[in-house]
């Protein structure tokens, strides 16, 4: 049987997500940053720091489904490794 240990979701920053948000008034694209699976900034493009962050360009493609702010935390749980529901 296979195994593994939990570890913590790594932190992520997407690119150029585009981004609706109805009660923000959002319809643009933004930079999206993760942390522990969940959507914890958003900003200008190009606004956020990408210290210590995995960067995700929003326009890079994925087979034939585009990276967007939506998956981010899909993303984000598949690199760390957590395995399970957040």
């Amino acid at each position: 049987m296979l195994e593994s240990r939990p570890t913590a979701p790594a932190d992520l920053l997407v690119r150029g997500a585009h981004v609706l948000d109805p009660r923000a008034g959002i319809n643009a694209p933004q930079d999206v940053l993760v942390r522990g699976g969940q959507i914890a900034e958003l900003g200008a493009p190009g606004s956020l720091p990408d210290d210590g962050v995995e960067v995700v360009d929003a326009e890079l493609r994925v087979g034939r489904e585009r990276v967007t702010a939506e998956r981010a935390a899909d993303l984000d749980r598949i690199r760390g490794g957590g395995g399970g529901n957040q």
